[in-house]
């Protein structure tokens, strides 16, 4: 698909009223801002709700490149992604916020069997036994952690873990190693969750920040 004709089939994700994060491609500081969709014109602008963004931060998106990220409400069952550049800001007759079309459009499935390439630092342990690793990949049975640090983990040995992940994750789940291989300078351990683990639209929406930082 040809880069003009990607542009325009990236509207078909974008529905009047559907959640938005806003965040600088350039700061770390900015990011996950929340934010709502008015309402776009094609090839010219995409109008958002920013009745809700504090002042300085309304300053900073308008001097800087902005990731636009939302989650479709469709049967597409989509995260969507784009870069975009401040037009300009009204307050009539709330505040909204103009960006420019969609640029680098990226969408990606979010299902429930499928397994996410993401990058979210954890702490691994199993007693008095503490490394440090990367979690590489999640799914609602499991995820893949890396680590360059020395272990003694083996297949079948109970975890604790961690990391940002664990708010989304039912109580009193728990973590088996299924594996571990070299990787790379280090090794990957395969983990199994032993509770189902729901993607709820919030697990999905930090999913597509983590995954979608891979490709930005």
């Amino acid at each position: 698909m040809k880069p003009g004709q990607k542009q325009e089939a990236c509207y078909r994700f974008l529905k009047p009223g559907m959640k938005l994060s806003l965040s600088l491609a350039e700061d770390e500081q900015v990011k996950g801002i929340p934010t709502s969709l008015i309402g776009f014109k094609p090839s010219e602008f995409i109008v958002l709700d920013v009745s809700d963004i504090e002042k300085e931060t309304l300053e900073a998106l308008g001097q800087n490149e902005i990731i636009v990220r939302g989650l479709t409400d469709s049967s597409f069952g989509h995260v969507v992604a784009f870069r975009s550049h401040f037009v300009a800001l009204t307050d009539t007759p709330i505040h909204q916020l103009y960006v420019s079309p969609p640029e680098e459009f990226i969408s990606k499935p979010i299902r429930e069997h499928s397994r996410y390439k993401i990058s979210v630092p954890c702490s691994v342990s199993f007693g008095d036994d503490v490394i440090e690793g990367i979690v590489r990949d999640f799914s609602v049975s499991g995820c893949g952690i890396y680590t360059t640090d020395e272990h003694e983990f083996i297949k079948g040995l109970p975890l604790r873990i961690e990391c940002e992940l664990n708010r989304f994750l039912p109580i009193g789940i728990q973590y088996e190693v299924v594996s571990v291989k070299k990787h790379e300078k280090g090794t990957l351990i395969g983990i199994r969750f032993t509770r189902h683990v729901v993607l709820s639209n919030a697990l999905k929406m930090m999913l597509a920040e983590w995954s979608l930082k891979l490709v930005h």
